[in-house]
């Protein structure tokens, strides 16, 4: 089952208008037990275990179909987070969680614009605004271009001066190109290179822009930090 912005409720496969999915006339009671769920939280973007200490039991019927679900509050295990999370579950099944789940991601040694405009891809991305966040991942390799002083008259010539400033498989340098056309796709009617912008096109984008990103900043700082670590009494001959 799940909730959904447009006012359904998938439940067995199949779309049912919210206001004919009806719950029980049981009442709802305090939840005998509360399984823990893996939720990557909208805060953080960290991915961790959410447990609750109490919560509401209730009976739930659709199509015939009869399920007990549990509402609870939940809060990031992340100590520097500790964000409140509502949540609908089925046993250890995340049904609805509000703020929505987002995508995660590591910030690293990521320079601030760069990281806040990827992160403010994925909040449009959790909260179903899909074209607002293809928007952003472009918005994301535009940032890179600049901290980069990649220079063009158009986003696609700054993309190719990238290309020669930084080091990166052949494959990324391609793939901003599809990020670069997603986000002309969000942003203009006439621009259609994707049929749809859904939310697996955006979470597709989301995910090269953070590889794009890991690869231009933050592969270089776990290489500082091996390096740093060397001995300095390592043998002076190769072996």
């Amino acid at each position: 089952m799940a909730i959904h912005a447009n006012n359904l409720v998938s439940f067995n496969n199949v779309d049912i208008p919210i206001h004919m999915a009806e719950f029980s006339g049981a009442e709802a009671q305090v939840a005998q037990q509360i399984l823990n769920v893996s939720i990557t939280c909208f805060s953080c973007g960290m991915a961790g275990t959410f447990s609750a200490p109490n919560g509401l039991e209730f009976p739930f019927a659709a199509n015939g179909v009869r399920r007990s679900f549990c509402a609870a509050a939940r809060i990031c295990p992340n100590p520097d987070c500790q964000a409140l999370v509502f949540t609908i579950t089925t046993g250890s099944q995340l049904v609805f969680a509000f703020p929505s789940e987002s995508i995660d991601f590591d910030i690293g040694q990521t320079p601030e614009p760069i990281e806040a405009a990827l992160r403010e891809a994925i909040n449009c991305h959790s909260a179903r605004c899909f074209k607002a966040a293809a928007i952003m991942v472009r918005r994301t390799i535009e940032e890179i271009c600049a901290d980069q002083k990649a220079e063009g008259n158009n986003l696609k010539q700054r993309i190719e001066a990238l290309s020669t400033i930084i080091t990166i498989p052949k494959a990324l340098v391609e793939a901003m190109d599809h990020l670069r056309l997603l986000g002309n796709d969000a942003a203009h009617i006439e621009a259609r290179v994707y049929r749809d912008l859904g939310s697996a096109e955006v979470e597709a984008g989301i995910e090269l822009a953070k590889e794009l990103v890991k690869a231009t900043y933050q592969y270089a700082d776990l290489v500082g930090k091996l390096t740093a670590l060397r001995s300095s009494n390592e043998p002076t001959t190769e072996r």
